[in-house]
């Protein structure tokens, strides 16, 4: 889908990296759902795979991006540092884009891939 359209729709990409390639996981609405979905993607990656290392990655949001880390902080146990991105991050995504990255205990296999989840 086009980035135009996705942005007039309020649709955001849930991103992962597998092989090498960055995959779309799911599309959602609302950055609520967005950060809801990612929540639940980490506990049950955390669940069947554990949890080796966590951080999160902010542009221009060190807000949201604290609160995403004391949301990560309470699955993980411990604080989960919050990073601001480079600025050529700001050439692929817009101000306000916040996510996290993890590296699972085991070896993981398959991503858990979904599809448009309307928000409120």
């Amino acid at each position: 889908m086009d980035s135009a359209l996705l942005a007039l729709l309020q649709i955001r990409p849930i991103l992962a990296v597998a092989d090498g390639r960055t995959e779309v996981l799911a599309r959602v609405r609302t950055q609520r759902w967005a950060l809801e979905k990612l929540l639940a993607t980490l506990r049950g990656d955390v669940e069947r795979h554990g949890l080796e290392r966590v951080a999160v990655h902010h542009l221009a949001d060190g807000l949201a991006g604290k609160a995403l880390a004391e949301e990560i902080a309470k699955i993980r146990g411990r604080d989960v540092p919050a990073y601001l991105l480079g600025p050529v991050s700001g050439l692929l995504v817009p101000p306000g884009t916040v996510g996290a990255v993890y590296q699972a205990r085991d070896a993981m296999r398959e991503l858990q891939r979904g599809s448009v989840v309307e928000g409120a």
